[in-house]
């Protein structure tokens, strides 16, 4: 809004955003952002069959005006890995269902998502949206394949982040927040 009051239009610098998604869109005037993009992993415009199948059961319970973001798309996806792997440890104790998480994928939503079997984070799509006139996003970019997890910055070694992980747990009394 503060671009479009100040003169500066989409066309003249489109903006990405990291945080809106298509339920923070309804608090904002379609004409304040057209032309802007977000990325995400997951947008509701995504076109593959995982997704219309996805919307259609979500609607039908949630009426036709409920929306869906990324962090719901990521919890439903979530939800489903961790049920595979309940079912593949045969327990729900987390101390048998995490290292059964370890490489397991599931086609949801958003596309495949995987689990990288040594850092336990997700490897997963790309996706850029261009908000449309009506305040809806179109993705106007997917990216090939699942793009790979990098939990740790390239300052370190991953060996050396987790010796410093585990530095701070123990200096920590074996939490993982100061006191």
């Amino acid at each position: 809004r503060a671009l479009r009051m100040a003169g500066v239009s989409a066309e003249a610098v489109p903006t990405l955003s990291f945080s809106v998604g298509d339920e923070e869109l309804r608090s904002l005037t379609p004409r304040d952002v057209a032309g802007d993009y977000a990325a995400w992993n997951y947008f509701e415009a995504l076109d593959i069959p995982a997704n219309t199948a996805f919307l259609a059961r979500f609607r039908a319970k949630f009426g036709p005006d409920r929306r869906v973001t990324d962090p719901m798309a990521s919890a439903y996806t979530g939800v489903h890995l961790w049920a595979k792997a309940a079912a593949a440890a045969q327990s729900t104790e987390p101390a048998a269902v995490l290292p059964a998480l370890r490489g397991l994928s599931f086609a949801g939503p958003a596309g495949l998502t995987t689990v990288d079997p040594r850092t336990l984070h997700t490897s997963k799509h790309i996706l850029i949206g261009r908000l449309n006139a009506q305040g809806r996003f179109d993705v106007v970019f997917r990216s090939e394949t699942p793009i790979e997890a990098m939990p740790f910055p390239t300052s370190r070694t991953p060996a050396q982040w987790q010796d410093f992980l585990n530095d701070l747990q123990l200096r920590w009394g074996g939490q993982w927040a100061s006191t």
